[in-house]
């Protein structure tokens, strides 16, 4: 995570696997509740790889959510942060 010019020794730490998920990305999550699965295309508000957890947000429901990312592109509900309040 640093330029490495050509003839300097590469180090482990300079190297590390490619986000599952990018800041900006849509990404769909997954909320379960007994035995309903629904899906909500939302904006990662972060990057991460699996198993991170990230903040998200759906413009259809106006609300902020934390979710866990299992694969790329795919995030599993964990709270909701902000719910829409109509004024």
């Amino acid at each position: 995570m640093r330029f490495v010019a050509a003839g300097q020794v590469l180090r482990a730490d300079d190297l590390r696997p490619p986000y599952a998920v990018q800041t900006g990305e849509t990404v769909w999550m997954h909320y379960r509740r007994d035995g309903i699965l629904l899906r909500l295309r939302c904006q990662a508000r972060a990057a991460g790889f699996v198993g991170d957890e990230i903040e998200l947000y759906a413009p259809q429901t106006r609300a902020t959510y934390r979710g866990r990312i299992v694969a790329p592109g795919l995030v599993e509900w964990i709270a909701t942060l902000q719910p829409y309040e109509p004024h």
